[in-house]
Order: structure tokens, then sequence, then C-alpha cells
């Protein structure tokens, strides 16, 4: 039995890590991302910048955690790149729970002066699309969102 004990140690230790493997991959391949908010901070916006926030929604409805590595997301307006929204900090999402991240940037006005044109004359009514990806510990998630934006 003693003879056999190390090969049966290794072979529950080879099963155990194979099930915690597909567990995580399972739950990066389903991790779903929800935009809630797209904003404008009127307050710190000017002249020569506006500055904005995008509040997304992390769920995971696995049994793993998924730990996220970085955020790399491009941001258009009216289908015209307008800037990136970046974020390298690293946070983690629970097993079976969700976690709300708010990632901050700002664009230059001087690329979007049509829009700023068109909110003058028409008020601010236009469309945002944010797409790229998340980098988790098993891989990369893509993202695409599109929201209108206006006044209301």
């Amino acid at each position: 039995m003693k003879n056999k004990l190390p090969l049966i140690l290794t072979a529950l230790g080879g099963a155990y890590l194979v099930f915690y493997l597909r567990r995580k991959a399972a739950a990066g391949a389903n991790l779903q991302f929800i935009p809630l908010d797209i904003a404008i901070d009127s307050q710190r916006s000017g002249l020569f910048r506006i500055y904005y926030s995008v509040r997304l929604r992390l769920i995971n409805n696995e049994t793993a955690n998924v730990n996220i590595r970085g955020i790399n997301l491009k941001a258009f307006i009216d289908n015209k790149f307008v800037g990136d929204i970046v974020n390298t900090a690293s946070f983690n999402v629970p097993a079976k729970g969700t976690t709300d991240i708010k990632l901050d940037t700002s664009i230059s006005t001087g690329s979007i002066a049509r829009l700023i044109f068109q909110a003058i004359t028409d008020g601010i009514n236009f469309s945002m699309n944010i797409n790229g990806f998340v980098d988790t510990d098993l891989g990369r998630v893509n993202v695409n969102f599109t929201k209108q934006v206006d006044e209301n």
C-alpha cells in the first residue's frame, strides 16, 4: 500500500488540477459585461476637453474567481474615434458574484468639433460606441457596447 500511496496522491492532485482549470476556463469564457452608464462630467468639462465616465458591471456566474489584469477599450462617437479607455489596475470578480467598475477618461474637443457644433444647434444627441477587450487571467474577452446619449 505504501508504494501505491504516492501514485494515488499524484492522480488525485492531477484530477483536482484539471477540475480547477476547467472551472477557471468556464468562468473566463462566461464572464458577462453589462454597460450601466456613460456620463459626461459637465463640472470638469471645458472648452478644450470633455471628461466622461463609463460604468460596467462584470458578472461571474461560475464557481471560480476571475482576475482582471487590464482593460483596453476604444470610444467612438457617431462612428468616429475619439479616445481610449485604459485601465491597468488589476481587480477580482468573485465566484458567483458581481463587480461594478467605473472607468474615467476624457476626449479632446478638437477631435469632435462637429459634435460640439451639432450639440449647440440641435442639443446633445449622439451615439457612443465602446469596444475593445478585457484581459483576464485566462485570456481576452471582447467588449462591444453602444448607447444613445441625449440631454435627458
